[in-house]
């Protein structure tokens, strides 16, 4: 089992994966700006489970994964349209709360 008390040790178990991602990419010449996280989100609410995760929770993941991926000079895109993980949508075309979308409008 991880401790993970303190946003420091958060952060460092969320970089994990890009900074093995960066060794592998400079140890085979490849620019950062050639990788792209291209699927990441948090699931909103699993279909037929009325619990639904509060938005300010998945509006924080995105928004210090794309800092993650920013800071080692990746691209990104949100896996996240509609259904389980929608940002836009949630599940029978009804509209999921703005506040993972507002995230990713605010970044540009």
């Amino acid at each position: 089992m991880v401790s993970i008390d303190t946003d420091e040790k958060l952060l460092g178990k969320m970089d994990a994966p890009f900074t093995r991602v960066e060794a592998w990419a400079k140890a085979n010449a490849i620019k950062p700006e050639n990788i792209t996280l291209g699927e990441f989100g948090m699931i909103r609410q699993e279909y037929g489970n009325a619990h639904v995760i509060p938005a300010e929770y998945r509006a924080a993941y995105v928004r210090d994964m794309i800092a993650r991926v920013e800071a080692h000079g990746f691209a990104w895109s949100v896996w996240s349209y509609g259904g389980a993980l929608g940002i836009i949508e949630a599940f029978d075309g009804d509209k999921a709360e703005p506040d993972v979308m507002d995230v990713v409008k605010s970044l540009h």
